[in-house]
């Protein structure tokens, strides 16, 4: 059962590595600025106050929010309800502002609000459109399904739906699958590098065809972990925001380690750090995020209420679950 500490640690982590990579977004990495990477800098490329977190979290937090307002449950229209919210009205954000939101997002945010598409039917399919949009929002489901008792092909439909409300290319789909597979392997106690030797084992024949494979196959033959950072890339686009924040792990060994590193690399700062800073606060727990970078992140003590509904959430349902089970178990006998 997912418990409290591996939330929190999962939700911060993400949270406060988006907000420390805000400020350098867009540099690039032979940038001065990102060779002087010290405390959680203010202002910068979006002109922030110190501990702002971007699109990444207010996605994260309000999916978060849908699935503690439907019982634990994954609700496509609830959850697009909630990014209108967050589109239109400021709300989830971090200053009650709205400074960033991807190309792709807003169009399937305008796509669902003309009522002509159900929530799945929004998301870009071309090519063109395999930005990191569904992978930066993928962590509430990612613990939702974690715990579940549903089958493989299940979760996997449900990732490529969840996936499609902004990004609906399969190539995206495939990138939010494997970065549930690799926490969960973290979230079953294995090492960094054992998490990722039996992703590398994962048949993703079942649920992809061989072209979406074929660009991920730096992670998925083994490869990945013996580049050198030169050969990482950290842009927007689905495949390279996954492999950086899969080598960040491999190549660190502590959240502050790794969230400084991640920015470092330059461009998309704020996602690399926020994806690779979840699984990092997975494998260093809460307590080893520095507290001066914590102590400085916007709505903090609101995002730790919601981290605890949503623990509260989720193991109601899986109670509820037993519950039923052991109800039909007796009625079998």
């Amino acid at each position: 059962m997912v418990n409290k500490e591996q939330i929190q640690s999962g939700i911060f982590g993400f949270v406060v590595g988006d907000a420390y990579g805000v400020p350098y977004e867009f540099l690039k990495r032979n940038d001065e600025r990102l060779k002087k990477i010290e405390d959680m800098k203010a202002y910068g490329t979006h002109n922030q106050p110190s501990g702002t977190w971007s699109d990444d979290s207010s996605m994260t937090l309000s999916t978060m929010q849908s699935i503690v307002d439907n019982d634990g449950k994954i609700n496509y229209d609830d959850i697009m309800n909630k990014y209108v919210d967050w589109a239109v009205k400021a709300k989830y954000t971090a200053t009650d502002t709205l400074f960033d939101i991807g190309n792709s997002t807003y169009k399937a945010i305008n796509k669902y609000l003309s009522h002509r598409y159900s929530p799945t039917e929004c998301g870009g399919k071309s090519v063109y459109e395999n930005g990191n949009g569904s992978l930066m929002r993928m962590l509430p489901v990612i613990f939702d399904l974690y715990d579940s008792d549903l089958t493989d092909t299940q979760k996997n439909n449900i990732i490529n739906e969840y996936s499609s409300l902004t990004h609906a290319n399969e190539i995206s789909q495939m990138g939010c699958h494997i970065y549930y597979d690799f926490v969960s392997n973290i979230m079953d106690g294995l090492s960094k590098n054992e998490a990722y030797e039996k992703v590398k084992q994962i048949n993703y024949k079942q649920y992809y065809n061989d072209s979406s494979i074929e660009k991920y196959k730096r992670i998925l033959n083994g490869s990945l972990d013996t580049l050198s950072q030169a050969e990482i890339s950290s842009s927007g686009y689905v495949v390279d925001t996954l492999e950086a924040s899969i080598w960040l792990i491999l190549h660190t060994n502590s959240y502050e380690e790794l969230v400084k590193k991640a920015v470092s690399l330059g461009d998309d700062t704020d996602t690399v750090s926020a994806i690779s800073g979840s699984i990092g606060g997975l494998i260093y727990g809460y307590n080893n995020i520095p507290k001066e970078w914590l102590d400085k992140i916007k709505k903090k003590d609101q995002i730790n209420q919601l981290c605890l509904n949503f623990t509260e959430c989720l193991n109601k349902k899986n109670i509820n679950k037993e519950d039923n089970y052991n109800e039909s178990s007796c009625t079998r006998r």
